[in-house]
């Protein structure tokens, strides 16, 4: 009689615990996170355990488990789409406001680029009328304003990013440091289902930290999770038995990843990015961003460099050359953290001296009542009370010092933040062209002759400055060959090549035409090998060593050797021509040593040059110096006859007879003259034959980058709310709660329930029965 009762009792807690379980599905029906649960049963057959886990004899039914229902492939895409999703949903708005900061808009760089143009257009017509010069230097101000103003929104907008970027961070480490704690209770209790609620919070973890980041989870035999980083297996493990990674961040939003494992080396730690998630879309954003203020940086350099050479080219009213019409020269300074003192710096350039690019750091000394500042190499460049004036830039100090205190400057030079427009007096504009051309009297042809300063093409050499050390010692160098390039404006060069054994490296010097100033003669092999465009030499170079080893040498230059000796070959150039020079050195030890003097050299059209046609049928032309009769440099004429050599942009327009001569000199007035305002307005259009000029173009192909990058953010969007709708259908279908089902097994259990009583109730009336016929 006992079996029947206790298989009634077995019954009855059976359909108790389904009552119940399906009970708390109906109650969690909409909370987040949780799973449908579902009571596993078993027959019991002999002697078994009841659902209490007490020993028992008879048969019945027992709970296995409280299964709580799980399909990790779909939870897993339910992450995947979540993080795709959660990626595009960042970087959508970001991208949004920065189109709509490229827009054209009142006040924008658009509109103040066209008041630009149409001021110059209009004082074109009158050079001298000082209202539109007015106009002019207004309207210029307000365009460099315009940008600078533009560069500084992107920047912040930069900023804003890297600081959701870091909340991002910190909700990462905060969920994987709750998971180690969740793992730790797993597996503690053997009830059916005791783990089904930290389950449950394991999964709404994983699927919190795949909107932050995209991982790949898999699983222990007590439900742990181990979590890795990225779109595949393999990647960087965020969470395992050891426990929760150290996650840190560079500033572009990469990961940096240490082990957990106790003593983890550093060797060890990872960096990567994210592929999904919000700290994905933040840091496509923040690319995006940097991106587009490299890009307007570089719009604002080819601005500011084809209207300086421009201006600088032009004369005004008394014949001297313009002066640069914008600049992009900067310093961010960075004051210690540790300063006690409140002292702000503010720095500024020298117009006509170069501003100085390396690191500064200025240190207080209360003793003496200085400040002095210091080279990246420690070296003192000069001192001063509340102003410390270097070569190319001056440094104010406001506010009250402590002993101490450092002040460390950066130069940010060529970044579209640091425009400005330098001309503040209408005398400053140079409207007249910067030179006269007149045509010889014999000339057989009639072709006229139009000049204007080229932009000097980059050197795609280093830069020897950046070679030589600077304390004054020697670099090895890796081969013979070119070394590098002594850039325009240099007005001094002393190098020396070192024997140690092997003999001393021959030095040569060489314009980018070709024409050898120092150094050994080459041969016609030797020459023509090395006069390449690869080697940093003008296209259609040719050899000239006429002048190699000359003390007085090229367009001026002055040649010393008296320094060299049996240990060394030593040589000094002063008065440098306004052009770079290519250093080679020949065979030997390849040890160099010297040093660079930057300055002030001539500007290109300075000098009075002839232009000789050598070749009529070729289009081959030849420009000479008129006061040494050095050669300068030729070339062919372009179908539009064009060329351009050593500074100058020569054009003949018409019939060339071979034998023609053009005579260039500087102009000696720009009074009356529009040539140079006529060049800068031109920029307004591109030019196809010089890549000069159409600003307005440009930046407009910035802001069409921007919107195509916006327009493919949205269609990953689409797509991507697509795939997490289904995904999330999915997962509803295989771990949500259908109220239906459960208002049909809550009846079920409930029928089931009332009959295990009456089988109880039939068992104890048959006990009953039994006692009483006793």
């Amino acid at each position: 009689m006992s079996d029947l009762f206790n298989v009634a009792k077995s019954g009855m807690v059976a359909s108790r615990v389904a009552l119940t379980t399906t009970s708390e599905n109906v109650a969690n029906a909409n909370t987040e996170g949780y799973s449908r649960r579902e009571v596993i049963t078993s027959e019991l057959s002999g002697s078994a355990a009841n659902p209490l886990f007490s020993s028992l004899n008879g048969h019945g039914v027992m709970i296995e488990d409280v299964r709580r229902a799980f399909d990790s492939l779909v939870i897993g895409q339910v992450r995947q789409t979540t993080s795709a999703l959660t990626s595009a949903e960042t970087m959508e708005p970001a991208l949004e406001q920065l189109e709509n900061r490229m827009l054209p808009d009142a006040g924008g760089v658009t509109e103040m680029l066209d008041s630009y143009f149409e001021a110059l257009e209009g004082l074109t017509a009158v050079p001298d009328d000082a209202g539109l010069r007015g106009v002019v230097l207004s309207s210029g101000a307000a365009l460099a304003n315009s940008v600078a103003d533009m560069a500084d929104d992107i920047t912040d907008l930069a900023e804003y990013l890297q600081g959701q970027g870091s909340q991002v961070l910190d909700r990462v480490n905060g969920i994987l440091n709750e998971m180690h704690t969740l793992h730790q209770q797993l597996g503690i209790s053997a009830v059916p289902g005791a783990n089904n609620s930290v389950l449950d919070r394991r999964d709404k973890l994983l699927t919190d930290l795949s909107e932050l980041v995209e991982v790949q989870v898999s699983y222990g035999d007590s439900g742990e999770a181990t979590i890795t980083l990225g779109n595949s297996p393999g990647g960087p493990t965020l969470l395992d038995s050891n426990g929760a990674a150290r996650v840190t961040m560079n500033s572009d939003l990469a990961l940096v990843v240490r082990p957990a494992a106790a003593g983890s080396p550093s060797e060890n730690t990872l960096t990567r990015y994210a592929t999904g998630g919000q700290l994905h879309g933040l840091s496509g954003a923040l690319s995006a961003v940097n991106a587009t203020l490299d890009d307007l940086s570089d719009w604002a350099v080819t601005l500011t460099e084809e209207m300086n050479a421009i201006h600088m080219a032009s004369r005004d009213e008394n014949g001297d050359p313009g002066q640069r019409l914008f600049s992009l020269n900067g310093w961010d300074a960075d004051p210690a953290p540790a300063n006690r003192g409140t002292s702000i710096v503010t720095m500024s350039e020298v117009e006509g001296e170069t501003p100085p690019t390396g690191d500064i750091r200025l240190v207080r000394d209360n003793a003496a009542g200085l400040w002095m500042a210091y080279d990246d190499s420690n070296t003192l460049l000069g001192s001063g009370t509340n102003q410390v004036v270097l070569d190319g830039m001056v440094i104010d100090v406001t506010g009250t010092p402590i002993e101490g205190d450092v002040i460390d400057i950066q130069a940010t030079h060529g970044q579209a933040q640091n425009m400005r427009f330098l001309l503040d007096d209408v005398d400053q504009i140079a409207a007249g062209g910067g030179v006269t051309v007149v045509a010889d009297a014999a000339n057989t042809g009639d072709a006229e002759l139009s000049v204007s300063t080229a932009v000097l093409t980059a050197s795609n050499q280093p830069n020897l400055s950046d070679i030589l050390p600077s304390d004054g010692s020697s670099a090895t160098l890796v081969s013979a060959g070119v070394v590098g390039m002594v850039p325009a404006g240099a007005t001094e060069l002393t190098l020396a090549s070192l024997d140690t054994g092997g003999g001393a490296s021959d030095i040569m010097v060489f314009t980018r035409e070709g024409t050898q100033i120092a150094g050994p003669a080459l041969s016609a092999a030797a020459a023509a090998s090395l006069m390449t465009e690869a080697n940093g030499f003008a296209a259609g170079a040719v050899y000239d060593d006429t002048l190699t080893g000359q003390a007085d040498n090229y367009l001026g230059t002055q040649l010393s050797t008296d320094g060299s000796s049996a240990s060394a070959q030593w040589l000094r150039l002063t008065e440098l021509p306004y052009e770079d020079l290519i250093v080679v050195a020949g065979a030997g030890d390849l040890e160099i040593g010297g040093n660079i003097t930057l300055g002030n050299g001539g500007e290109p059209d300075d000098r009075s040059v002839t232009l000789e046609v050598l070749n009529a049928g070729t289009g081959e032309v030849e420009l000479r110096d008129q006061e040494t009769g050095h050669r300068l440099g030729g070339g062919l004429l372009d179908a539009n006859g064009d060329v351009e050599i050593a500074g100058f942009r020569l054009t003949l327009s018409g019939t060339v007879q071979t034998g023609d001569l053009y005579d260039i000199g500087a102009t000696s007035s720009g009074a009356g003259d529009a040539r140079g305002l006529s060049a800068l307005a031109s920029l307004r259009s591109y030019d196809s034959a010089t890549g000069a000029g159409g600003y307005d173009a440009l930046f407009a192909g910035i802001r069409t980058e921007v919107g195509s990058a916006l327009a493919g953010v949205q269609t990953k969007l689409e797509v991507a709310q697509a795939q997490h709708e289904s995904s999330q259908i999915a997962y509803s279908e295989a771990s949500g709660v259908d109220l239906d089902t459960e208002a049909a097994a809550l009846i079920q259990y409930q029928q089931a329930y009332q009959a295990n009583a009456r089988v109880m109730s039939v068992a104890r009336d048959i006990f009953s029965t039994l006692l009483n016929s006793l």
